[in-house]
């Protein structure tokens, strides 16, 4: 063990090779909070709370995964999307053609009683 990674009263703290094994053993102690050490690079547990998150870097594979069913979640996302705006297109055609009748209408009825 580094004689570094001791506590203030001089004993030396117990290292972990993982984070994980470290949060097992915290777990069992109520107030205890797993950390990395900068001097050895083990793990620790201590009961004050760092001012830093200790956070698990998840694999490039994991990572790839999560991306991959986002896009995945995007691209259905983007379809509902386009169908939806498609659907709004005709819906207005179909407003400017009945706009377009009724203006065809009104103009044929001013231009009759014009007439003499």
């Amino acid at each position: 063990m580094n004689n570094h990674c001791g506590r203030r009263d001089g004993t030396v703290r117990v290292q972990y090779r993982s984070l994980a094994e470290a949060r097992k053993v915290a777990r069992k102690h109520s107030g205890t909070y797993p950390y990395k050490c900068v001097l050895c690079g083990r793990f620790h547990i201590s009961s004050e709370k760092p001012n830093f998150v200790v956070e698990h870097v998840p694999s490039a594979a994991k990572l790839k995964r999560q991306l991959d069913n986002s896009a995945r979640i995007i691209a259905k996302q983007q379809k509902a999307l386009d169908a939806v705006i498609s659907k709004q297109k005709a819906q207005q055609a179909e407003r400017d053609a009945e706009i377009a009748a009724i203006t065809a209408m009104f103009i044929n009825q001013h231009q009759s009683n014009r007439r003499p």
